[in-house]
């Protein structure tokens, strides 16, 4: 309920032209409380109910610096975190995962249809091109690119779980 409240707060506070203090310091104040209950339910039999709660947490983790007036990019970094985080969770049960209504939020389906545009292609087909010239020899690219051609390529919500996947060096 922390999670739904903390992100509830920041919503509110974005449809005001200047966000009110206080209402910012509610939905931190949540936020603080979801993210603890979090990393005290990494034994939870909720799986979805964590796996959600983590999603929620994730998007008032953004939302708040930008209500503040950080930077977008401060805001982004944030995800590679809090992805980090959501896979843990997946990574607990994955066979589980795989059963519940859930999966399909990070591209989990049964089926891989190509969903890919042919503009898509030609971009990642640029992007790989790019790459033999100017970070030849450099496998981190090559995974990056991979799991992005993934996320174009088989299901447009594994673009969200890219930004987990690629790891520390790739973001930093």
């Amino acid at each position: 309920m922390d999670a739904i409240f903390a992100l509830t707060a920041a919503h509110i506070a974005s449809d005001a032209e200047v966000p009110p203090t206080w209402l910012l310091q509610e939905a931190l104040r949540y936020h603080t409380t979801a993210v603890a209950a979090l990393q005290d339910a990494v034994e939870t039999p909720d799986l979805e109910a964590a796996f959600i709660a983590s999603i929620l947490t994730m998007a008032t983790a953004v939302v708040l610096p930008l209500l503040r007036g950080e930077s977008a990019m401060h805001c982004l970094l944030h995800i590679h975190n809090f992805l980090k985080g959501v896979w843990t969770i997946i990574d607990l049960n994955p066979e589980r995962f795989c059963q519940s209504p859930c999966r399909s939020m990070l591209g989990q389906t049964v089926t891989q249809e190509c969903t890919a545009s042919e503009d898509d292609i030609v971009a990642l087909h640029r992007l790989r091109e790019l790459k033999k010239a100017w970070a030849a020899g450099n496998p981190m690219y090559d995974a990056i690119i991979d799991e992005l051609e993934l996320g174009f390529t088989f299901n447009t919500k594994r673009a969200i779980s890219w930004v987990g996947k690629v790891g520390q060096e790739s973001i930093d």
